[in-house]
């Protein structure tokens, strides 16, 4: 599945902010579509942006 880079360890934690998360969230839904993965540390997360 397409979705953002992440580094070492960390995965995408590092670009994520709590208070602005909804934001990163929907850029990279319209950036990688309905449905990407985002690591977080080194769990892989399936983000599902539309559920049609």
């Amino acid at each position: 599945l397409p979705g953002p880079s992440g580094v070492p360890i960390l995965g995408n934690l590092h670009q994520i902010k709590v208070e602005s998360m909804h934001l990163i969230l929907e850029e990279w839904f319209r950036q990688y579509g309905d449905l990407y993965q985002i690591k977080l540390g080194p769990d892989r997360t399936l983000v599902v942006g539309d559920p049609d």
